[in-house]
């Protein structure tokens, strides 16, 4: 992956919380659902830092990886797809139940 095409670039990181944005995150990730992403694309995409990924891994709450090989982490852009639409809310009360 030379370069991040546009639809990977996404919002810049704002005031707003990752799962209000889930659903214009969403569209901004439109194309091919197999594409592999780098950690550091991923991150770029969401508005979100790369230690938010690796911690999220670690604590088993982010999106599906792919472990290529001990240091090669890798998304697919669908699974990010399906965790970002299973983040979405309409109210920050949809949480606490």
């Amino acid at each position: 992956m030379a370069s991040l095409d546009n639809s990977l670039r996404g919002p810049r990181a704002g005031t707003f919380h990752l799962d209000k944005r889930a659903g214009s995150l969403i569209e901004y990730g439109s194309g091919d659902p197999q594409v592999l992403l780098t950690t550091k694309a991923l991150a770029a995409w969401l508005g979100v830092s790369v230690q938010f990924l690796e911690l999220a891994r670690q604590r088993g709450n982010g999106p599906k990886f792919l472990r290529i090989t001990e240091r090669a982490i890798r998304y697919r852009r669908s699974d990010v797809l399906t965790w970002l639409a299973e983040r979405e809310r309409l109210s920050t009360r949809e949480g606490d139940q």
